[in-house]
C-alpha cells in the first residue's frame, strides 16, 4: 500500500528523537510537510536536516508540552507554517523508574504533569486548530504498559490516560470529520528503554551490564515472534491512521508489540 501524504501539514510533539523521530521521518516520506516540536531543541533542529537532507519537507519548533500557554502559541505558529492543522501525532512524554510503593511524590506529580496533563494540553490545541477545516488526524503515543498491571504503576495509570483520553476525543470531534487513536508500541530499544530495564532489574542489579541485557532478552521473549519492535514498526502503524485508508478508523488503541499483549 502506496501511503501519501502530499499537501498535509503534520506535528510531531516529541519528534526529535525515538519512536518520534521515526514517525516524523515517515510522514515526511510520505509527502507530509512535517513540524518537529520538542523541548530538545537541538535534537530537533539535527532531525529536521536529516528530514531535508532526504528531500523531505520540515522545520523545527521549542515546546514544553507542560505549559498549556506555549502550546497554544506552536499551535498558532505550526498552522501559519503550514496553511492548516491535518495531523497531530503526540509522542513527547517520560517514563520514571521507581515502583508503586517507593516512588517519589515529586515523580508522582511529574509524571502525571507530563504524560497526562501534557497530553490533554497537546489533543486539545491541535484538535480546536483542525475543527474549523472539518478534517483531521490525531494520533496519540500511549503503552502497552496501559494495558495491564505492570512494574511502573504510575507509569502505567497515565499511560492509560492518555489512551482513555483519545477514545473520549475520538467521540466529541468525529462530526468534525477528525480521527483519534493512539498505538500501544511494544518493546523498542529508545532511551526510554533504559529507564524501563532499571525497574525491571531492580536497584541493585540495574548497573550489571549483564543484568541489563537479561531484562531485554527476558522482555523481548514475552513477544510471540521473539523479537523487539522498532520505531519504524511503530511509524507504519502511525503513517497508516493518519492517511485516507483508515478514515473509517477512529476510537482504536492499537498494540504494536509483537503479540505480547492481545487486547
Amino acid at each position: 500500500m502506496d501511503i501519501r501524504l502530499d499537501g498535509r501539514c503534520a506535528i510531531v510533539t516529541g519528534g526529535a528523537q525515538g519512536i518520534g523521530k521515526g514517525i516524523a521521518t515517515a510522514l515526511a516520506e510520505s509527502g507530509a510537510y512535517v513540524i518537529i516540536a520538542d523541548i530538545a531543541r537541538e535534537a530537533a533542529v539535527n532531525t529536521v536536516e536529516e528530514i531535508r537532507a532526504a528531500e523531505g519537507r520540515a522545520d523545527a519548533l521549542s515546546l514544553d508540552i507542560t505549559d498549556v500557554k506555549q502550546v497554544d502559541e506552536v499551535m498558532n505558529e505550526a498552522v501559519k507554517m503550514g496553511g492548516k492543522l491535518d495531523i497531530c501525532v503526540h509522542a513527547a512524554g517520560i517514563h520514571v523508574a521507581e515502583s508503586f510503593l517507593n516512588i517519589s511524590q515529586e515523580n508522582i506529580e511529574r509524571l502525571t504533569r507530563i504524560n497526562a496533563i501534557g497530553t490533554s494540553n497537546v489533543m486539545r490545541a491541535s484538535l480546536k486548530r483542525m475543527i474549523p477545516n472539518n478534517y483531521g488526524k490525531l494520533v496519540v503515543l500511549t503503552s502497552i504498559a496501559a494495558r495491564t498491571g505492570c512494574t511502573d504503576a504510575h507509569y502505567g495509570m497515565t499511560k492509560a490516560a492518555q489512551m482513555h483520553m483519545a477514545w473520549c476525543a475520538a467521540m466529541e470531534v468525529a462530526p468534525y470529520n477528525i480521527n483519534v487513536n493512539s498505538i500501544a508500541p511494544g518493546f523498542v530499544y529508545t532511551g526510554m528503554w533504559d529507564t524501563i530495564i532499571d525497574t525491571r532489574c531492580g536497584a541493585e542489579k540495574k548497573n550489571i551490564p549483564e543484568e541489563r541485557e537479561r531484562c531485554w532478552k527476558q522482555a523481548v521473549e514475552e513477544t510471540m515472534f521473539k523479537r523487539p519492535q522498532t520505531s519504524q514498526d511503530i511509524a507504519n502503524m502511525a503513517v497508516f491512521l493518519c492517511s485516507e485508508q483508515a478514515k473509517e478508523i477512529t476510537g482504536q488503541c492499537f498494540n504494536v508489540c509483537g503479540g505480547s499483549r492481545m487486547n
